[in-house]
């Protein structure tokens, strides 16, 4: 595994980290089981270690600690087949979910349809980069629009009106440029993240559309932090994630290379999951204002998200499960 020394943002030394383990608890969840796949296996290591960087000018908290290229072919290649194995008949596996996949189709097609009417602009080609099968593209396709997906994981496309490509994000080229590109679900695994912005934004044709979601990873982090390292719980975030991102991180992120973000929103998955994810439609233009950033996300966006509600779901449960177990 390599280290980051600046943050991958902003390119600045980090305001504070701080070092964390990583044990393997066995109890079967997909963290543990990632862990114990992943770090154990493809680094070679017996008791791997993390550390988690804030840089307080992006409020973007990162884990300082990634894995190299060879590391992140082996796991893309080799790895996440054994893991989906493992863990496909876990309820919180929803790529075997058939109505989860059905209904983030559904969602990516009003976005679509939402975004051509507010903004006036029409949409004919769509790049889905990093989506496994394409399934998010699957009602776009059935219509006019010309849909493609680019993934290095060797999976047949969810339909034959989907064309399928296995190819890294990094190596994604078109020369006649695109009208939108899917980004999902994506960035958060990326090492170099203004090298991956700036070829989306070669990708895309001129006045393109860039469709953004990311993981509240951040807010995840808080929760750890305050309720769950101190009684010796795993920090419960995939381990190839690597960044953790605010809204401020974001669009300084896109609007310092070459895009201006239009919308933003945090959002629950469909379906049972109970992942916040933050949203962002951006267009291939210059930012009028590329400060304009340092006005967001002063508290973490953690009242915006209403993560804090989440928070308190959470401690009222463990406190009644506490309860419970001292009562029996």
């Amino acid at each position: 595994m390599k280290k980051y020394a600046v943050c991958p943002v902003c390119h600045k030394k980090p305001s504070f980290s701080f070092p964390f383990n990583i044990k393997p608890s066995g109890n079967g969840v997909i963290a543990d089981i990632e862990i114990d796949e992943i770090l154990l296996k493809v680094t070679n290591q017996a008791q791997p270690k993390g550390e988690i960087s804030c840089c307080l000018p992006c409020r973007l908290f990162y884990n300082s600690k990634f894995f190299d290229e060879e590391e992140l072919h082996q796991i893309y290649s080799q790895s996440y087949f054994l893991l989906e194995e493992r863990i496909r008949h876990l309820d919180t596996f929803v790529y075997a979910d058939q109505n989860f996949l059905s209904m983030y189709s559904k969602r990516i097609y009003d976005m679509v349809k939402h975004t051509e009417k507010k903004y006036n602009y029409k949409i004919e080609t769509i790049y889905d980069i990093g989506g496994r099968d394409g399934f998010m593209l699957k009602d776009l396709a059935e219509e006019r629009y010309q849909c493609t997906v680019l993934d290095p994981i060797p999976r047949q496309s969810c339909s034959p009106k989907v064309l399928k490509k296995d190819v890294w994000a990094s190596d994604v080229a078109c020369a006649e440029g695109v009208d939108l590109v899917l980004f999902c679900d994506v960035l958060a695994h990326c090492v170099d993240l203004k090298k991956e912005v700036k070829n989306l934004h070669n990708v895309l044709k001129e006045d393109g559309l860039l469709y953004v979601e990311v993981p509240y990873d951040i807010g995840t982090v808080f929760f750890w932090l305050f309720f769950l390292k101190w009684r010796g719980r795993n920090l419960p975030i995939d381990v190839t994630h690597f960044t953790y991102f605010s809204r401020r991180a974001m669009m300084r992120l896109l609007e310092e290379n070459g895009f201006e973000c239009l919308s933003t929103s945090y959002e629950k998955l469909p379906g049972s999951v109970n992942v916040t994810i933050l949203s962002i439609l951006a267009q291939k233009k210059q930012c009028n204002d590329p400060l304009r950033y340092k006005k967001q996300s002063t508290f973490f966006d953690l009242g915006q998200s209403n993560i804090t509600v989440k928070w308190c779901k959470n401690i009222l449960q463990w406190i009644k499960k506490t309860f419970l177990l001292r009562k029996s």
